[in-house]
């Protein structure tokens, strides 16, 4: 929420400070109050967004912002129009009260959707209402519509984020509790070695296991040795 109504601030503050640029070159016969109540008002607490006083001609403006979700094609009423009503309806006391006080008073609501879009009403509460030129009006317009795109993107990361952050810690809380595996148990299961399974320094290993050999070299001379022996028992004697 606190998103939310930053861009709303946000956006009335540049609506005052264009609407300061005439209230300076009225010479003091404008006055101008920004979410304020309406001085000797007795009634509910009510603190709309702009309020135009001219006390040469007794005529008072009030007006307030919204910045609302869009209208879609599919909607048999407008957003704008029921925002409108609604706002209007909400500041009738007070329209009723400086009537009663001698002004001529203009009720109105600057509307913007939250993707960027204008309501048409607009223009002319800034021109004939409040006095803005309209080639600053226009400036104004552009400006708002612009920073409402941003900040509407800003507020929807935000929520993405939060909502996905909040998933994440419901699946940890919900995740049961690890287990070990059969690999693991059967390692577990398996008698650790001691220093006298293990086969001495430098040996090859496998040397235990394994029947001793004889080398390769052994095997040759014993093989021809052999052989030696048999060619002289077989061979006669050549004195013979």
């Amino acid at each position: 929420m606190d998103s939310i109504r930053a861009r709303h601030d946000t956006s009335l503050n540049k609506i005052k400070a264009a609407i300061e640029k005439a209230v300076t070159a009225s010479n003091g016969r404008l006055t101008l109050r920004v979410n304020s109540t309406v001085p000797d008002f007795d009634g509910p607490t009510l603190k709309p967004d702009i309020q135009l006083y001219d006390a040469l001609h007794k005529r008072a403006v009030i007006s307030d912002l919204a910045v609302a979700f869009e209208d879609h094609p599919s909607d048999t009423t407008s957003n704008f129009d029921r925002i409108w009503d609604t706002k209007t309806t909400k500041y009738a006391p007070l329209k009723e009260f400086l009537k009663r006080q001698g002004y001529s008073v203009s009720l109105s609501a600057l509307i913007y959707g939250s993707l960027g879009s204008i309501a048409p009403s607009n223009y002319q509460v800034y021109t004939e209402h409040l006095g803005l030129l309209k080639r600053d009006t226009r400036r104004l317009e552009y400006q708002l519509s612009t920073d409402h795109i941003k900040a509407s993107k800003r507020i929807w990361a935000g929520h993405a984020g939060q909502a996905r952050r909040a998933e994440q810690v419901r699946q940890t809380e919900a995740a049961p509790t690890e287990r070990p595996t059969r690999r693991s148990e059967g390692r577990q299961a398996q008698p650790q070695s001691t220093n006298q399974d293990r086969p001495a320094r430098g040996a090859p290993r496998g040397s235990q296991d394994r029947p001793t050999q004889p080398s390769r070299r052994r095997r040759r001379r014993s093989k021809r040795k052999g052989s030696s022996n048999r060619r002289d028992t077989a061979a006669p004697s050549r004195n013979q």
